[in-house]
């Protein structure tokens, strides 16, 4: 990674040529400068730029001689960074033709990274009694930890102890908007000195990040006695202040290079909160245009995890190959939309058996397999090994697969048989 000052405004002819074309600018803008006296060097790069910086971040420029680096480029970035476009984009200049990209973004928090007052957390939750209600507000005790400001970041971690898959993880991110003193008459209120941060910019993770997915070295270790485990590794009172590095290494490998769209992290963040509270129902409004998808990654990555990755009949753990799949079918009863125990883990090609009644599971959870197999002897080679085995079930038993909902697609399955 290189850092090249941004060109001068005052001094430059093309930065006001320049701002002039970027009044259309949104995600991808192309455009010519035929009053340009030269064709100029031509060049195409990567440039991060943030908002507290008189430099900005360019990728795969080798030169050591800086004032080698593209003119008409270094221009560009000095326009978009004035017109107050940040974030990462593609450079392009040939013969007077110049091209933006916006080409991700890298870090969801471009501005506040960019501040040297933030500070940077790591907020757990999950606990029933942390009275929380993520991605809106944040609960804690000033006395036992006092650090954090208004316009400070985090991210949020569910712990080993309340992780169904006895994995911690991380899920999502946010800003601390501002602190409240708790009163008597809150819910939040329990003992004198609690408070709360009021979330804004909500970002949950398009990529849940799991223990295993990382290594310890990998995030700043304050441990005396540093180890490859990560035991003892985070504060037991669950909020941890961490590196600006840290924080957009998580932030990397939670969201990698999408641009977050508000809706589809609305319903992203209503689908968490439904699970977390118990509250199953979604109504066919809510989940007009992107917002079912939403949904239904929600409902999916919550019950692979139930199942700690692993596909309740064949055991497979490879995650590109697991779907974390309805028992009754999300358009036959609303209230199980999103209902832990109307899920179950299994690989794609066992979630296409199920949902075509190929096989089907029993009350006492084992496995049967139809009849009509037989006419496909390469697929009946598949499936014969499972035939009445009972399936690998999750460690908590409120996450079983409800036995109602096992007992609709049985059903479905004999009809067919028969």
């Amino acid at each position: 990674m290189t850092y090249i000052a941004f060109a001068d405004e005052k001094k430059s002819d093309i930065v006001p040529k320049i701002l002039n074309e970027l009044t259309s600018f949104s995600d991808n803008l192309k455009f010519t400068l035929n009053d340009l006296e030269s064709d100029g060097y031509a060049g195409s790069y990567s440039v991060n730029i943030l908002e507290h910086s008189n430099h900005f971040h360019v990728s795969k420029f080798t030169n050591k001689d800086k004032t080698r680096f593209p003119a008409r480029i270094k221009a560009t970035a000095t326009a978009l960074k004035l017109q107050r476009h940040f974030g990462k984009y593609r450079i392009s200049h040939s013969k007077k033709v110049f091209s933006i990209v916006r080409i991700g973004n890298v870090n969801h928090f471009q501005i506040e990274v960019g501040n040297p007052n933030t500070k940077y957390f790591i907020f757990d939750t999950g606990k029933k009694t942390h009275r929380d209600l993520d991605y809106s507000y944040y609960t804690w005790n000033k006395f036992r930890y006092n650090k954090v400001s208004p316009g400070d970041l985090f991210i949020y971690r569910t712990p080993q102890k309340v992780s169904s898959s006895k994995q911690f993880y991380f899920f999502g991110a946010g800003k601390v908007k501002e602190i409240r003193e708790a009163k008597t008459s809150e819910p939040q209120y329990v003992q004198d000195g609690d408070q709360y941060a009021m979330i804004e910019d909500p970002c949950p993770f398009e990529n849940l990040i799991y223990q295993n997915d990382i290594e310890p070295g990998e995030i700043t270790d304050t441990r005396k006695n540093k180890d490859q485990t990560w035991n003892h590794f985070f504060n037991n009172y669950g909020m941890n202040e961490i590196s600006k590095e840290d924080f957009n290494f998580l932030i990397s490998k939670g969201m990698g290079d999408l641009k977050p769209e508000k809706m589809k992290q609305e319903a992203m963040i209503s689908a968490h909160n439904k699970i977390a509270s118990g509250s199953f129902s979604v109504e066919d409004k809510e989940t007009l245009g992107k917002h079912r998808g939403a949904y239904q990654k929600i409902f999916s990555d919550n019950v692979k995890n139930n199942y700690n990755h692993q596909c309740a009949i064949t055991g497979i753990r490879t995650r590109s190959l697991l779907v974390g799949a309805h028992i009754i079918p999300w358009s036959v009863d609303k209230d199980r939309r999103m209902d832990p125990q109307n899920g179950i883990c299994l690989s794609k090609l066992m979630d296409k058996c199920y949902e075509d009644n190929l096989i089907s599971i029993d009350k006492n959870y084992k496995v049967r397999i139809s009849q009509s197999v037989l006419y496909d002897p390469e697929l009946h080679k598949q499936l014969k090994p499972y035939a009445g085995m009972k399936i690998h079930l999750p460690r908590d038993k409120n996450y079983h697969p409800d036995r109602v909902c096992l007992q609709y697609k049985k059903d479905q399955f004999d009809e067919r048989e028969n």
